[in-house]
């Protein structure tokens, strides 16, 4: 178990530098298919929510499961957009840590079926950010689930595929 905490301490800057290309791209497609939609109709069959808003329209909502790195930095860029932003972690004192971090900026939940049931309800983007050294991550949300209670044109990202992917339909495509 050292040894590998070691490799991913030793991998950290990494992660943090990867997470810090991928989350802005993710997001600013997200939100730059919003604007396609607000010009041609949703031709991608995205939703055409704005994550950052407008005068007059209420912003996008963005669920991030994970608040270790990448989660933080899903966040930063989330929060940068305007976004209203939720985490769910399974660690009570990580959830302390990112409330004392980003305040009332985000909403950190508990991460059980509940919360994330209720969160895939109204999310528009949803972040897979899980990571457990050593370990495949957990599937956190089902097909069933998926099908049943998101919104049609939200978009998933799965930041978690190296491990597996914490979404059950999570495919790695390279």
């Amino acid at each position: 178990m050292r040894r590998i905490w070691k490799l991913i301490r030793g991998h950290a800057p990494m992660v943090r530098l990867a997470a810090g290309f991928v989350c802005p791209g993710i997001l600013t497609s997200v939100n730059q298919e919003g604007i396609v939609w607000q010009k041609h109709k949703k031709p991608a069959g995205g939703s055409g929510v704005l994550l950052g808003g407008v005068p007059g329209v209420a912003p996008g909502e963005v669920t991030i499961l994970g608040g270790g790195i990448v989660g933080i930095n899903a966040a930063k860029m989330a929060i940068g957009m305007g976004a209203r932003t939720y985490i769910l972690e399974t660690s009570a004192a990580r959830m302390r840590y990112l409330d004392d971090v980003f305040g009332p900026r985000i909403t950190c939940l508990a991460s059980n079926n509940y919360n994330i049931e209720q969160r895939l309800r109204s999310c528009d983007l949803l972040v897979g950010a899980v990571l457990i050294p050593g370990a495949s991550a957990p599937k956190l949300v089902s097909r069933q689930q998926i099908l049943d209670f998101m919104k049609p044109g939200s978009v998933i990202v799965d930041v978690a595929v190296d491990q597996g992917g914490c979404m059950e339909t999570t495919k790695a495509t390279t």
